[in-house]
């Protein structure tokens, strides 16, 4: 028996979207898969769009709590040895379980989870860019293992829930989402699952990123200060947390979070000050995006360690 893959789908007032997220994962290749969706206290029409697919799906409710709480629900009730997280906005491409699945089979217990790459569309079109190239991920193999996720989760984002399968056992040790996020809440995870060892990695985009929906992380990403006080206090989490508690995550959070202070400063000045003033503002900002593109190219810069999987 293939393993069972449990698949949690936070969902709140998307009665537009719920119904091609469910498709997707309704269609994956992987024959032994259960389909959790929480409802996070909707009030639209998305209880009506579930109630279409019957016995094929388990509908959880909850009132409005975030999308960190509601994924710790679905995980709670999931009987699968390996879950995978899906956005209501987004959707897999059939192969996306199988293949995730696959890899961490041959490779046993040592991978506690596996990436794969994601496409972005607009809903008209897709950007030629995708998760891994935002991230400066490139890899050699279509199929890689990640030696030093840690040291790469240090320099960068990299698009997590979407993409992720990951062994339950894994999700359990280091304690699941923490509730108190509702922003940024996957890198947080993701950096304590980097604790545990190497990852897995395909290649292919096998998530489509949806752009073209209104949610707490797009509305977050418009306003600078709101997306730089969120990564404060996701920040502040993270130097707090025990099993963080690692000079290699501490120095380099450390010095983000100082950076985030710092622009945080620059924007709340900005909005106190002429229009004439905000130029130099936006230059000082803009200086420091450039440091911090060059500090990444340095040799002394921590690299991604691949090998074939």
């Amino acid at each position: 028996m293939t393993p069972l893959v449990s698949v949690i789908i936070p969902t709140y007032n998307r009665e537009m979207t719920i119904g091609r997220c469910v498709r997707s994962a309704l269609a994956q290749t992987h024959g032994n898969i259960e389909i959790i969706v929480v409802d996070d206290g909707s009030c639209d029409g998305t209880a009506q769009v579930l109630e279409q697919f019957g016995k094929q799906i388990v509908v959880l409710q909850q009132k409005n709590s975030g999308p960190s709480l509601a994924r710790n629900l679905g995980a709670s009730m999931a009987h699968g040895e390996i879950l995978a997280f899906l956005d209501s906005d987004d959707e897999w491409l059939p192969e996306k379980i199988e293949r995730q699945v696959d890899m961490m089979q041959a490779h046993g217990p040592s991978l506690p989870c596996c990436i794969c790459n994601a496409a972005y569309s607009d809903g008209s079109s897709f950007s030629p860019r995708t998760s891994f190239s935002l991230a400066s991920l490139r890899l050699p193999y279509e199929n890689a293992i990640l030696e030093n996720p840690i040291s790469v989760l240090m320099n960068t984002f990299l698009l997590f829930n979407q993409a992720a399968a990951i062994r339950r056992e894994s999700f359990e040790h280091v304690g699941g989402f923490d509730a108190s996020l509702r922003l940024l809440e996957d890198y947080e995870l993701s950096l304590r699952l980097a604790t545990l060892g190497p990852w897995g990695l395909l290649r292919e985009p096998l998530v489509i990123k949806h752009e073209d929906t209104v949610g707490i992380g797009v509305t977050a990403m418009k306003d600078e200060l709101s997306h730089l006080d969120a990564k404060e206090i996701v920040f502040k989490c993270i130097l707090s947390k025990p099993m963080l508690q690692q000079p290699s995550i501490q120095g380099p959070i450390a010095a983000e979070l100082r950076l985030v202070r710092r622009h945080q400063g620059i924007h709340r000045w900005m909005l106190k000050v002429p229009l004439t003033l905000r130029l130099g503002g936006r230059v000082v900002l803009f200086i420091d995006r450039i440091r911090k593109a060059v500090a990444r190219r340095m040799p002394s810069a921590a690299r991604p360690r691949m090998r074939q999987a």
